[in-house]
């Protein structure tokens, strides 16, 4: 089975008592925040204090920063301090023991050309590689993506076996103009974690997986074809649609062993 995390979209209290008896991991959106990063440590004591024996011999994943930032800017200021940014993360994540970090890929066609975005991209993304060692996989997840294209060649271009793509289904259900399996097939190999949750098409609300237009037996089919070996991060706002969430996605992967 996929290894599966949750995204900590609830309060701590919540999560602590989901997880209590669970053997799931948790993606941690703390560290997503500037005024986060900005404090002692970059706030990693005071989060460690709250959550307790709770993040303790727990996968974790980290999603990184993302608002105000861009590794394809044209700016060199923007890309210096989004570089780092996503250092400061890399840091939390090497200190908390965290399989992964995800990253947005920051692209909207109305602003940048297909080619200026993978040639900054791919240039920010070597240098941020440089340095990093394997244990921690990096992925980069699609957001207002209408395509696809850019996406695969960047992965293709900087050929690093650590870092993947980070597919976010309900992002592709409200923005992409092909269909979701068509995206599972297409990246392939080079999707490296998922990220569910359902919505209308129209609006990413982060609904649970049964509320919303998505087939996710469908789509979880075509994970399990496409890219079996990528995990799953179940990243709803309900926490009611919690468990049935949850429930949905063990079921399948313990039928499809």
């Amino acid at each position: 089975m996929s290894k599966i995390y949750i995204s900590q979209l609830f309060n701590d209290n919540e999560i602590i008592d989901f997880l209590k008896d669970r053997d799931i991991g948790l993606e941690i959106i703390e560290f997503g925040i500037g005024s986060v990063l900005d404090q002692e440590d970059n706030g990693l004591s005071d989060y460690c204090n709250r959550m307790g024996d709770t993040i303790k011999k727990r996968s974790l994943s980290i999603h990184g920063p993302f608002l105000d930032l861009n590794p394809a800017s044209y700016d060199s200021l923007v890309r210096n301090i989004t570089m780092l940014r996503y250092n400061q993360v890399y840091s939390v994540a090497k200190k908390l023991g965290a399989d992964r970090v995800i990253y947005h890929s920051c692209f909207n066609e109305n602003i940048y050309f297909k080619e200026s975005y993978v040639n900054n991209s791919i240039e920010f993304w070597k240098g941020f590689l440089k340095d990093k060692d394997d244990t921690i996989k990096i992925h980069i997840e699609n957001v207002l993506e209408s395509k696809m294209d850019h996406l695969i060649e960047l992965i293709d271009a900087i050929n690093n076996k650590n870092l993947t793509l980070c597919l976010d289904i309900g992002h592709v259900n409200c923005y992409g103009k092909d269909s979701i399996e068509t995206w599972i097939k297409r990246c392939g190999h080079r999707i490296g974690h998922v990220h569910l949750h359902n919505n209308d098409g129209v609006k990413d609300t982060h609904n649970g997986l049964s509320c919303g237009n998505i087939d996710i037996d469908t789509v979880l089919n075509s994970i399990n074809k496409y890219c079996k070996d990528s995990s799953i991060t179940i990243e709803i706002n309900n926490y009611n649609e919690l468990h049935n969430s949850i429930n949905i996605v063990e079921k399948f992967f313990n039928n499809n062993k």
